[in-house]
């Protein structure tokens, strides 16, 4: 994955950093992302003291600088460049780093959080999508089991109306064959009477 990827990136460069970069106390900028922020009176007592400060320096130097007219005090360190870049590249670039790793760390951090709020979120969706799944399998399950049901009920209707239709048929049959067993039968009988009534009409002519 990518987010993995960059997250190794940025976990191997915060120890390169911190491995060429040595400890020290926060900046004043990375103390006020990670503290509450002043009051206007600690803002105000903070302005003081800089300033305090500034004109005791100032005091300092000038009193230096009307001291080395009567005093080889040799060169005023404050004109060497190659100094004052040596000093602010100590005092400034271990603080940038530091508040460059501690920012590269909440980055790195705030990565990490995203990455397991996304995996979090993802494990759920997975997790609903395969219950849904499972209940839709369930149904259809049933509803196959229901469907195989109607079609088993209609096909044995379908045989039970051929049979009935076959013994209708043949209850049909029987019954004409009767009807016309019972047509000669009753003609027979007719003419057997007639026969009885000529035969006794001859007897009594001739008695």
């Amino acid at each position: 994955m990518d987010t993995t990827t960059s997250s190794t990136a940025i976990g191997k460069a915060i120890d390169a950093i911190e491995a060429a970069t040595p400890p020290t106390s926060p900046s004043p900028l990375v103390e006020a992302q990670t503290s509450e922020p002043p009051t206007k009176r600690e803002q105000g007592a903070k302005k003081k003291r800089e300033r305090s400060a500034t004109r005791k320096v100032q005091c300092k130097t000038k009193s230096k600088g009307s001291n080395g007219e009567d005093e080889d005090l040799g060169e005023n360190p404050f004109n060497n460049c190659s100094i004052i870049r040596s000093l602010i590249n100590g005092c400034t670039l271990p603080k940038m780093g530091h508040q460059l790793i501690t920012n590269m760390k909440a980055m790195h951090h705030q990565r990490v959080e995203a990455e397991k709020v996304q995996e979090d979120h993802q494990a759920e969706i997975d997790h609903l999508l395969k219950e849904k799944l499972a209940e839709i399998d369930r149904l259809l399950r049933k509803k196959s089991t229901e469907v195989g049901g109607l079609q088993e009920m209609v096909w044995n209707t379908k045989q039970a109306l051929a049979k009935a239709k076959e013994e209708l048929l043949l209850e049909i049959k029987r019954r004409e064959k009767a009807e016309v067993e019972a047509a000669e039968l009753k003609e027979q009988v007719s003419r057997q009477i007639l026969e009885m009534k000529a035969q006794a009409i001859e007897k009594f002519k001739t008695s």
